[in-house]
């Protein structure tokens, strides 16, 4: 993040997208340095904490209560963004009794593809965007592997697995137990993996994808 803004253009250094607590705010106001750095959320509860973890960190930034959108920011103007989406998996019917905090659609990533969409046009040339993202897959590869290129054309990925991969069945066999077997068989014969990573989108055209190992 601190190469990024000392080498991009850009008049945003970090825009933080669902910011919650402001966490990746304070971290970058405190040990980058960063001029300007703006956290959204649509949670008011969340800005209002955000505020309150800056005051006792002794720093500033802009804080809006909003949903992320065209108008979050100008075109190709973020250096950095950080997108923390909600991945929960679950099947449709329960959609509404899920919190908005996991609502992540029926593959866990309707929203981060949404919001990617959103960050592609607020990307300048050679920013980097940094994701968390619980993501099904198959063949030791997250799915976001094969859309994210077609969202941010050009880019290139960088990830690391948190965990090894997790069966897919097994998992939502312990979250629903013998609850919507169609869905939990419909989804697990699709994506027999379910990966959880961490990663850097850098719109840089090269579109390489880079795993990195770690012990």
């Amino acid at each position: 993040i601190k190469t990024t803004i000392n080498q991009c253009s850009g008049n945003i250094d970090f825009l933080d997208v669902g910011t919650g607590s402001g966490v990746w705010s304070i971290l970058v106001c405190k040990n980058i340095g960063a001029k300007r750095v703006v956290g959204i959320d649509k949670s008011s509860r969340a800005i209002q904490m955000a505020r309150k973890n800056a005051e006792k960190n002794c720093v500033s930034f802009e804080l809006r209560h909003e949903f992320y959108n065209m108008n979050s920011a100008p075109h190709a103007s973020a250096k950095a963004i950080s997108l923390n989406p909600p991945y929960h998996l679950y099947p449709t019917e329960i959609e509404m009794t899920v919190p908005q905090h996991g609502r992540g659609g029926i593959d866990g990533q309707q929203v981060f593809r949404e919001q990617l969409c959103t960050a592609n046009y607020h990307l300048a040339n050679d920013g980097i965007i940094i994701f968390n993202q619980m993501c099904l897959g198959k063949d030791d590869r997250p799915a976001f592997l094969d859309y994210i290129p077609h969202l941010i054309q050009g880019s290139s990925i960088t990830y690391a697995n948190i965990f090894e991969p997790m069966d897919t069945a097994n998992f939502l066999k312990r979250v629903y137990e013998d609850r919507f077997l169609e869905y939990q068989q419909s989804i697990s014969s699709k994506y027999p993996q379910l990966f959880l990573c961490d990663g850097i989108i850098k719109k840089d055209g090269r579109q390489n994808i880079t795993r990195v190992q770690h012990g």
